[in-house]
């Protein structure tokens, strides 16, 4: 069983990469410090987000990523519920490729875990910045 999984409503450009997906992020939680106990990437639709957020967060809206993390130290267990609609409207409505914008969102959940943060003004561009280091290492898909 591999220890990063994606499930659900999985693109089509991570579902036939999952390999280069998994090396990809494992390396960005390595580079970092951390060890990968167990990542789920579960991909869900704007009803399932919602939900989720309403129930776990007290938030009533649909969101792109919602971080359940079960780590213990430094070793990653995770769950990430993607919304897979939200971060599709935020690529377009951002202007960025679809497939750059599903990356960040994979890398900013698990910069959560590993201690960043995005509730203040420094403390969100600071998460962006290292979002934006984890991006240039994301896998190049063929054509893409």
């Amino acid at each position: 069983m591999s220890r990063i999984s994606f499930t659900g409503l999985v693109p089509d450009f991570i579902s036939v990469n999952s390999g280069a997906y998994s090396i990809w992020l494992k390396a960005l939680i390595e580079e970092r410090g951390f060890g990968v106990s167990r990542l789920s990437y579960f991909f869900v639709d704007n009803k399932e987000s919602k939900a989720l957020n309403r129930s776990l967060l007290n938030h009533d809206y649909a969101t792109d990523i919602i971080t359940i993390n079960h780590s213990r130290g430094k070793r990653l267990k995770v769950e990430l519920y993607l919304g897979r609609k939200i971060i599709e409207e935020n690529a377009q409505e951002l202007g960025t490729p679809v497939e750059k914008e599903f990356a960040r969102v994979l890398a900013h959940g698990l910069l959560h875990c590993m201690g960043w943060d995005d509730q203040t003004e420094v403390d969100r561009l600071a998460m962006r910045k290292e979002e934006e280091i984890c991006l240039i290492s994301r896998p190049v898909l063929e054509g893409k």
